[in-house]
């Protein structure tokens, strides 16, 4: 870790440069997923689509992006476990129900 002061202002700014390095290393071993734009598309009866974009992402790969969960605690007390890529498919789903309500209100 690097660490870069300006004591004359008080200011200390603390850089991590592994995660930097790391994904460079993975892109030069051909490993797209290390920083990438995920991009989901979902298709109804080859007609209706919905689409997400996730920007600055970085995984092992795909199915890293596919399994990664993460801990998500409502008011309540339930506990569920989600990630970009359930959110993302979940949206297109939305895109694709309010077409479907749109065409129904002809």
């Amino acid at each position: 870790m690097k660490t870069v002061t300006r004591e004359s202002r008080g200011i200390v700014i603390e850089v991590d440069c592994e995660p930097e390095h790391w994904i460079k290393r993975q892109l030069r071993q051909g490993n797209e997923w290390a920083w990438c734009c995920a991009h989901i598309r979902v298709t109804y009866k080859g007609i209706l689509t919905g689409d997400d974009y996730l920007g600055c992402c970085s995984y092992k790969g795909s199915s890293d992006f596919v399994d990664s969960k993460f801990r998500i605690e409502s008011p309540d007390g339930t506990v569920t476990h989600a990630g970009y890529y359930d959110d993302m498919v979940d949206e297109c789903l939305s895109q694709i129900n309010a077409q479907l309500a749109r065409l129904c209100e002809d």
